[in-house]
C-alpha cells in the first residue's frame, strides 16, 4: 500500500474559468497533458530490472520521455539479485535519471545491502550508487535513509520527502531500535506545491 499525500494548489495554466471548461472536453490522456504545467512519474518494484533488458521497463521509459515528465518517484524495491540489478547501471549511464530519478528505500533495497528485508535502514546504501547525496539541496535526516528534496520546475518548488516504513521489521522491534516510527505502509510521501504570486491582475 502505498500513502501518497498531494496538496495541489493549482494544476493548469490557464485561468481557473478557461481550466474548468476545457476539463470538459477531455477525451484522452493527451488532452490532459496538454493542460498540465508539468507531469512526473511514479514507479517501482522492477525488482533489479531496466529498460534494456525488460519489456514493461522500456514501455514505461518511452512513456515517460514521450509525455515530457519532470522527474519520477521511486517507490522502493527497485533492486533484487533475482535480475541482475542493470538498473543501477541504467542510472549512472542515464543523465536524465541520474539526475531526476527519486526513490525510496524499501524491503528489496534492505535485503540486498543488508543481512534480510528486516536490516532496517540498509537500503541506503542505494543512495551512494547512484549519486543522490551530491545533489544541490538535498538533505538527509540522521537515519540516512529519509531524505528532503526541493525539485524545482517552472517556478514552482516541489517539496518532496522520502520516508522509510518497510515490511520488516514489526512495529515493536522497529519503535524499540529507532525510537520512533510511521504510521503508513511501504512508505509515506508528502508533495507541496509552492506557487509564485500570483496577482489579480493577472487572473483576468
Amino acid at each position: 500500500m502505498v500513502v501518497l499525500f498531494i496538496s495541489v494548489l493549482e494544476l493548469f495554466t490557464t485561468t481557473h474559468n478557461k481550466a474548468g471548461s476545457a476539463l470538459d472536453s477531455l477525451q484522452h490522456i493527451e488532452d490532459l497533458d496538454s493542460l498540465a504545467l508539468f507531469s512526473f512519474a511514479v514507479m517501482g518494484d522492477n525488482q533489479g530490472q531496466e529498460a534494456r533488458d525488460n519489456l514493461r521497463m522500456a514501455r514505461m521509459t518511452k512513456w515517460i520521455d514521450d509525455s515530457g515528465d519532470a522527474f519520477v518517484i521511486g517507490t522502493g524495491d527497485h533492486i533484487s539479485d533475482a535480475h541482475g540489478n542493470g538498473v543501477l547501471s541504467f542510472i549512472r549511464q542515464q543523465d536524465w535519471w541520474r539526475r531526476h530519478f527519486y526513490p525510496i528505500v524499501s524491503d528489496a533495497e534492505n535485503d540486498y545491502y543488508g543481512t534480510g528485508q528486516d536490516d532496517w535502514g540498509a537500503g541506503r546504501c542505494l543512495f551512494d550508487e547512484i549519486d543522490l547525496r551530491e545533489r544541490p539541496g538535498i538533505s538527509f535526516h540522521h537515519n540516512d535513509v529519509e531524505y528532503y528534496a526541493p525539485i524545482s520546475i517552472k517556478g514552482y518548488i516541489i517539496h518532496f520527502i522520502a520516508l522509510h516504513y518497510p515490511d520488516q521489521p514489526e512495529e515493536e522491534h522497529r519503535q524499540g531500535q529507532q525510537g520512533y516510527y510511521y504510521r503508513g505502509s511501504a512508505f509515506a510521501l508528502g508533495l507541496l506545491v509552492r506557487l509564485p504570486f500570483r496577482t489579480a491582475e493577472e487572473d483576468r
